[in-house]
């Protein structure tokens, strides 16, 4: 997450808050939503954070990947309660990537009850401590649906970067890659992958977008 220092101080500043809203971090595709949130964990790992966050441990998952772990479509519903009842005493901290995908997820025949109602009233109750990412356009979506979810965030907008700042965070980046993957990258390849970014990635964010190009 280069360059992305004040964003990381502001999540770590919500985090350390429960009783208050959730953060969620909120942007476009491959804007840095969960490089910076990674950061912010490596931070809390390495005890460089608020007091409150002191000897946390921190652990992602998905909606998809919840529902499977509290036992598939058919048992979740009721298993979900308990969970969460035993996540706020553990003291732990649950990082939910792509929260938006929670809109219709486990959805069950005769049923249509989905992962984002129930999340509506458990997360009015207990606050355990819950990180959350989602993009602009499906967390619209998601509250739109489920009104009552709104008031629940504190929400830390992620903009992409404009090309020059985007640059210096490649040319970062591009000493790591080429660290981990024992490799030399041309230093014109930090250029064309910008290029190439902006003509053929128009959906997406920088860095992220460009990062892929030279991935």
């Amino acid at each position: 997450a280069y360059g992305r220092d004040p964003e990381v101080e502001n999540l770590l500043r919500a985090l350390a808050s429960p009783g208050e809203l959730y953060p969620i971090l909120v942007g476009g595709s491959r804007g840095g939503k969960t490089s910076i949130a990674h950061h912010a964990v490596n931070r809390v790992a390495r005890g460089e954070c608020p007091a409150a966050l002191q000897g946390k441990r921190v652990f992602e998952i998905t909606p998809s990947r919840l529902i499977n772990a509290l036992g598939g479509i058919g048992n979740w519903n009721s298993a979900i309660n308990d969970f969460f009842t035993r996540l706020h005493q553990s003291g732990l901290v649950l990082f939910i990537r792509d929260f938006h995908t929670a809109l219709g997820m486990g959805v069950r025949d005769g049923d249509s009850t989905d992962l984002s109602n129930v999340l509506s009233d458990l997360l009015q109750g207990a606050h355990p401590h819950l990180l959350f990412e989602a993009t602009t356009r499906g967390l619209d979506q998601l509250f739109t649906e489920r009104p009552s979810l709104k008031s629940l965030f504190a929400v830390i907008q992620i903009n992409g970067l404009q090309r020059d700042d985007a640059l210096t965070i490649i040319k970062r980046a591009t000493e790591d890659l080429e660290i981990v993957h024992e490799v030399a990258i041309a230093s014109n390849a930090q250029d064309e992958a910008l290029e190439l970014a902006a003509r053929f990635q128009v959906n997406e964010l920088l860095p992220g977008s460009a990062l892929d190009m030279l991935k």
